[in-house]
């Protein structure tokens, strides 16, 4: 308890230093972005640190933090002081506030509390998140050591680690504890901020009922945290339906609702909190919704969308820019789908005072060129300290979804923008639906005779019924900006931005059914597993707000008199049933992982005591003796998503390689993987002689950790062979050696 107020109270100081810049960000949304405070204050804070341990200014710690807090402070009261109608902005929405503080200690407890019952940082990835934590945590300068490869830096987007870290830094709580709290952190962050986006998008147009705010916050708020698929409805009945199986105790029966396509992941958020894995596309949540804001923001059309305006508001264009290098630096992926939903809201709010649709696609290139420049300003920096890795578009022909496993995944966030779309009888204006039609045929049309053309008819084939997928995406993208069209002309904004939202995730939807970005991981998988999450949030809010307008819009009696009618009354008690069962499937998930006899607390590490106790000590002698950037700690090789590199990963303490295909995939051809598994089975094979000391030198190995899994692989006599080579640490059957002439501080005591 005490951890989870600290945190809590770490996010209020965040907190404290947002509000202003997201006030000053969105100064025509109805809620004055006050409730981004924590998300816009915490990236601010990120990317200000991570530039001043880059540029070796000041190292990074809990004294440069203190001091940017302090600065921050400082330049908050000056402008407060100077320009008090800031305060008076935020003063009139005290209710919005203490609303958002509310959902958010809410949010932050249940996922705490989740959390707690299954704390253990082991399985998947959760290993490499801790490592990421880990070593920002006891890294003075950015980027960061990599912990599994001896003389390399972290080559993989983390600031969403350094983000954690630095609540972790305010909290005075280590990576351990942070790894479980963190998650709990960015789902309430998500949460509150969703819920303030989606009444913002519904206030671009007239409100009937005040209640509509709420209808559409919550919506959105359990749409994006608490919804899941459809597949989840057919996991949950299997159980049941069998008599020697329950959802408490069945191991991992949740895991399949996620794995409907053949090949990707199809992740969505209320799976990825639970399941706890502390990874980019997670953390890039509350970042992504602020990118969304901006989007809606761009599309009210309030200023005026050209180069000029930016020059006259330059602290907005230092948030905005600061938004989108945060969101980079985060999970690079994010930028490409909310960076074209940025321009997308830019050419329509360029349509609507009457340019062509050539005309504002130039000029909205123009209008982003500025806080584009700006962004590649801020993430050069960390650009350059990547290795590149060789990526490539190419065609999908392989792993495209079937309209059977697409609808497992998608019919359930789609509901409400159906049902919305029904009770509102929206319209398409017919000439813009053919042009956008035609236009996503044109498309796939280009897709099949690229196939053609290199001789890959087989791929046709092999879609089959993937064919009306293609068609019906098309068919929507059509309707969709006709409506769009339509809604623009009746001045009607927050039923075009909800439509434009929805249009958006379908275009990108059928992107990824046509083309695939190539990396080191085989197929669709990456593409899937991240474009699709985006997708997944943009529906949500969408949805939301579509929901809401209907809400707001309808005549209640007339819309009963219809729904009696046997048809559509059918058709809404099975949409009704579908939707709400969606909900059993997180509560279900979290009791399931409450019974995996897990330790019961915040401690990420707290189940080594008792599975390895010889593991758990090395960590704590490794973090208290030895420095990451003087010694390299020799472990055996693991493979990916095993336990493998454990120590380095909770130490921080360099080894010479582990999980060779993350390497592989951070790098690709930077690194010589074989060579440094070969080296180190030759050091563990050979012991105490010559040539191993040869190794050392080239890697830099201070100190050799003999262990459980380094018997498995090496024999019970391995520890024999380094008997001539003084043993720094021993306990519970595991030992650490040190390397003759090699260990730079004394680490006998």
């Amino acid at each position: 308890m005490v951890e989870v107020t600290s945190w809590y109270l770490a996010t209020l100081v965040i907190g404290t230093v947002g509000i202003l810049p997201a006030t000053a960000l969105f100064p025509h949304l109805q809620s004055r972005g006050v409730l981004f405070a924590r998300p816009v204050g915490l990236s601010l804070l990120s990317v200000g640190l991570w530039w001043i341990g880059w540029s070796g200014v000041l190292p990074y710690g809990s004294g440069t933090l203190y001091l940017l807090l302090g600065m921050s402070w400082i330049v908050t009261a000056i402008v407060l002081f100077r320009r008090p109608e800031h305060i008076r902005a935020i003063a009139i929405r005290w209710r919005l506030l203490v609303l958002g503080e509310l959902m958010f200690i809410a949010i932050f407890s249940l996922l705490a509390a989740a959390r707690a019952q299954a704390p253990n940082a082991q399985h998947t990835e959760k290993p490499m998140d801790l490592l990421m934590l880990t070593t920002i945590n006891r890294s003075d300068v950015f980027p960061p050591l990599d912990p599994w490869l001896s003389g390399a830096t972290v080559s993989y987007y983390h600031l969403g680690h350094l983000a954690v870290d630095i609540v972790g830094q305010l909290s005075r709580t280590g990576p351990e504890i942070g790894f479980n709290l963190g998650i709990a952190m960015i789902g309430g962050f998500a949460g509150i901020a969703i819920f303030g986006l989606a009444s913002d998008v519904l206030a671009l147009s007239h409100i009937r009922r005040r209640s509509s705010r709420v209808v559409a916050g919550f919506t959105g708020l359990f749409a994006l945290l608490w919804v899941a698929p459809l597949a989840s409805h057919r996991d949950i009945l299997k159980i049941l339906w069998d008599a020697e199986s329950s959802l408490r105790e069945t191991w991992w029966w949740w895991w399949d609702a996620t794995r409907v396509l053949p090949g990707p992941i199809s992740e969505f958020p209320a799976f990825s909190l639970l399941l706890g894995d502390l990874h980019a596309h997670v953390l890039a949540l509350p970042i992504a919704l602020i990118a969304i804001a901006v989007s809606v923001s761009t599309f009210q059309g309030r200023t005026p969308l050209t180069i000029d305006s930016w020059l006259r508001r330059p602290i907005q264009l230092v948030l905005v820019s600061t938004v989108f290098a945060a969101l980079f630096m985060t999970n690079s992926w994010d930028v490409v789908t909310f960076g074209l939903l940025w321009c997308g809201a830019a050419v329509l709010a360029l349509h609507r005072i009457h340019q062509s649709w050539f005309s504002a696609c130039l000029h909205s290139m123009s209008y982003l060129s500025l806080p584009i420049f700006m962004t590649l300003i801020m993430v050069t920096p960390f650009i350059i300290t990547l290795d590149s890795v060789s990526r490539s578009v190419s065609l999908v022909s392989v792993e495209a979804s079937k309209p059977g496993n697409w609808l497992l995944i998608w019919i359930v966030p789609l509901l409400p923008l159906i049902l919305a779309g029904i009770s509102l009888r929206i319209r398409s204006e017919r000439s813009s639906a053919l042009i956008a039609g035609s236009a996503a045929a044109s498309a796939v049309i280009a897709w099949l005779s690229l196939h053609l053309l290199f001789g890959d008819s087989q791929a046709l084939v092999e879609r089959s019924s993937g064919w009306i997928v293609l068609a019906s995406l098309a068919g929507i993208i059509g309707v969709g900006v006709g409506a769009i069209v339509r809604a623009e002309r009746q001045d009607d904004r927050a039923v075009a931005a909800w439509l434009a939202l929805a249009v958006g995730a379908t275009v990108m939807m059928l992107a990824t059914e046509l083309v695939n970005i190539e990396t080191a991981t085989p197929g669709r998988f990456n593409t899937v597993f991240k474009f699709w999450y985006h997708l997944w949030l943009i529906v949500a809010l969408a949805g939301a707000v579509g929901l809401a307008i209907a809400y707001d819009r309808i005549h209640w009696p007339t819309f009963i008199v219809c729904w009696r009618k046997p048809i559509p009354a059918g058709v809404g008690i099975v949409g009704v049933i579908v939707y709400f069962g969606a909900f059993v499937y997180a509560p279900a998930m979290a009791i399931n992982r409450a019974h995996e006899n897990q330790p019961v607390g915040f401690d990420a590490l707290m189940y080594l005591n008792d599975s390895q106790p010889g593991l758990a000590g090395a960590i704590q002698f490794a973090r208290q003796k030895l420095d990451p950037q003087r010694h390299v700690l020799l472990q055996a090789v693991g493979e990916a998503y095993s336990s493998g590199g454990y120590l380095s990963a909770a130490s921080g303490i360099p080894t010479v390689i582990n999980w060779p295909g993350h390497q592989q995939q951070w790098r690709g051809v930077h690194v010589a993987v074989e060579e440094r598994r070969q080296a180190v089975y030759r050091f563990y094979t050979l012991g105490a002689m010559d040539e191993t000391e040869v190794i050392a030198l080239k890697y830099g190995v201070t100190h050799v950790y003999v262990g459980s899994d380094e018997r498995l692989q090496f024999g019970r006599d391995v520890a024999d062979r380094f008997a001539d080579w003084p043993i720094v640490w021993e306990g519970d059957g595991s030992l650490i050696f040190a390397v003759p002439n090699r260990q730079s501080i004394d680490t006998s005591s």
